[in-house]
């Protein structure tokens, strides 16, 4: 009986800790389902799916927002991007490539032929050693591994996080452009946060990488407010974007957010990243001319992507820039185009001088908790387990 009744005990304990584990993954869900909410709004958001004579960054990043989230996408994105691409690819950039590489693979799209093109062919004509954009450095190596199977050429790879490394600043940071265009060359927090992020898959590995990171992060924390959000100390200017992408660069680190070192005054950046969260779901800039926080797409993707990285981290899930799971393919019509399966001839390597890159400011439902709910119940009966959330 005493072995009986220590055995029931020791199965309670273990799915009482799974409980705490799915509860602990899942402490977001209120505020990404919001999010998500709100993103699907078009009213909301002001996408105009009948306009593809121009890539929309902001719509982009807000698909795979929603895919890596687990959420609905928009049933108007998938012949969407294949229209954009056909309409616009040879004016395309590496950051767009990338990036719709990214949003087309993570909503169950072939990013070799999107629009009648080959992405990834297109992506691995570029001569990323004459680029001078960060944007057209970090975004393709993110791309590139995102899926093992892309195939992409380790030496392609090994030249992008050379030309990363080269552009890092003495403070640690590195700047939107290696080329002065006016404004000098600077550090940038939401630059320095992804390139953090694309540079992370090697941080363990490259001795080069690993010191670049860590004088990065140095850089990031001189960035940190009092609150615990980050932006730019030297302009007194905090975001939530911001906010999100050092989070994000942490999570694909495998670094806790909430890790000692990030709390001020007993805040940390996930806790200031909700407090980016407005009235309506959505998430908030504040508006200059105004002075008033202004919901807005830009900043909800990137808020939804914050705390869907930090979830995952939680959960010990794969980072949100690594293709794990096939989202569930949102209901089109299949594109009448026709896909290349050789590098498209009218790709040209861009260059600086042709770069009009877009860098964000800075591009729900989880997991699912019925099962949680059973476990809680189990493990009540022998103790209660409350799990802090941050």
């Amino acid at each position: 009986m005493k072995k009986t009744g220590l055995t029931v005990l020791s199965v309670l304990l273990v799915l009482s800790l799974l409980t705490v584990s799915v509860f602990a993954a899942d402490s977001n869900a209120a505020e990404k389902q919001g999010l998500c909410a709100w993103l699907q709004n078009d009213d909301n958001t002001g996408f105009d799916y009948s306009e593809t004579s121009f890539a929309d960054g902001t719509v982009d990043w807000s698909a795979f927002a929603l895919a890596r989230s687990f959420a609905d996408v928009p049933k108007e994105y998938p012949a969407y991007i294949n229209a954009v691409v056909e309409n616009t690819f040879s004016s395309l950039y590496p950051s767009d490539f990338s990036r719709i590489t990214l949003s087309a693979t993570a909503c169950g799209l072939d990013p070799r032929a999107v629009g009648g093109h080959d992405l990834l062919a297109a992506l691995s004509s570029v001569d990323y050693t004459k680029q001078t954009y960060l944007s057209s450095l970090v975004f393709p190596l993110i791309a590139m591994n995102f899926r093992s199977d892309f195939g992409f050429s380790d030496e392609v790879k090994a030249d992008i996080v050379k030309t990363i490394l080269a552009a890092q600043l003495s403070d640690g940071g590195f700047p939107y452009s290696t080329e002065d265009s006016g404004y000098g060359v600077t550090s940038d927090t939401d630059t320095t946060s992804m390139a953090v992020q694309a540079l992370a898959p090697y941080y363990k590995t490259d001795d080069a990488v690993r010191a670049a990171v860590d004088k990065a992060l140095d850089y990031l924390l001189t960035q940190q407010f009092d609150d615990g959000s980050f932006g730019y100390t030297a302009w007194g200017s905090k975001s939530g974007e911001s906010t999100a992408q050092v989070i994000l660069a942490l999570c694909a680190l495998g670094i806790d957010p909430t890790d000692a070192r990030f709390v001020k005054n007993g805040k940390t950046p996930v806790d200031a990243l909700k407090t980016y969260i407005g009235e309506n779901g959505g998430a908030w800039y504040l508006d200059y001319q105004s002075g008033k926080p202004v919901e807005n797409a830009l900043s909800t993707y990137q808020v939804l992507m914050g705390l869907e990285a930090y979830d995952r981290f939680v959960s010990g899930a794969p980072s949100i820039y690594t293709y794990d799971e096939k989202p569930q393919a949102p209901e089109t019509t299949k594109p009448t185009t026709t896909p290349e399966t050789t590098a498209p001839q009218t790709t040209e390597p861009a260059t600086e001088n042709k770069e009009n890159v877009e860098i964000p400011k800075t591009g729900a439902v989880t997991v699912p908790v019925g099962a949680a709910v059973l476990l809680l119940g189990a493990a009540a009966t022998v103790f209660f387990v409350k799990k802090d959330e941050r």
